[in-house]
């Protein structure tokens, strides 16, 4: 974050001028909220917030929220055995799809791709997998005998 969000707030300010004439048709409260949560990174919280400005922001915002979560979810992976985050991996991406599926395909962008909530799951897949890799690489199996 250190050296992304410098480079945020100057596409922040960029995005003023840029967009201008979208800026004059806001009312102040509106304007203040929609910069207020993009300046903080918050913006992909609330999916009517998620383009205003600088629209990639939006990456962003969704790693910024889920760095918020990684030590308490590191500390609960932390606790879980091998055999338990593998289930847990394909329980969580049959929850996911199941998720694509009934969302379609119109609003998989705005509620789902850019969504933290929706992207909490293959951040926590990403740690799962790290912990079994660990977890293999401390055994020291044979990798012609280890195979997912």
């Amino acid at each position: 974050m250190k050296k992304l969000y410098p480079i945020h707030l100057i596409t922040f300010i960029m995005s003023i001028f840029i967009r201008f004439d979208w800026i004059l048709n806001l009312d102040l409260k509106t304007l203040v909220i929609k910069a207020l949560l993009n300046i903080t990174l918050l913006q992909s919280l609330d999916p009517d917030q998620i383009y205003p400005f600088n629209g990639l922001s939006w990456f962003l915002s969704t790693t910024f929220i889920l760095y918020l979560f990684a030590i308490p979810l590191i500390l609960q992976i932390k606790k879980i055995n091998k055999i338990k985050s593998q289930y847990l991996i394909l329980i969580i991406l049959i929850i996911q799809n199941i998720i694509i599926l009934i969302n379609n395909k119109q609003n998989y962008q705005l509620n789902l791709y850019t969504s933290p909530f929706f992207r909490m799951f293959d951040f926590i897949i990403g740690m799962l997998i790290a912990k079994n890799f660990i977890i293999y690489k401390g055994n020291k199996v044979n990798s012609k005998i280890y195979m997912f």
